[in-house]
């Protein structure tokens, strides 16, 4: 996983500044301990953070979520298997 920490800026990767997101960052690793079979990750779009959940493994449903908000991301994933 690579986080906006772990990427160089000067690349244009990563937040703008003043753009971190701590608190998404303790969402996404409190979601990774919550859901272990999804791979979930914190990317920079431009100047929108988004919040992405890929399956770690086959007939694990969905495949992948895709959001802004670490909120609707948590629900997508409680409620996958309804």
């Amino acid at each position: 996983m690579v986080s906006g920490q772990d990427v160089v800026s000067g690349l244009g990767f990563g937040p703008a500044p003043g753009m971190r997101d701590e608190d998404g960052l303790a969402d996404v690793a409190a979601m990774e301990a919550e859901f272990p079979e999804f791979a979930i990750w914190q990317e920079y779009a431009g100047e929108r953070i988004q919040y992405i959940a890929r399956r770690m493994r086959r007939g694990v449903h969905p495949h992948t979520i895709v959001t802004s908000d670490p909120a609707e991301l948590r629900a997508c994933l409680i409620t996958r298997g309804r």
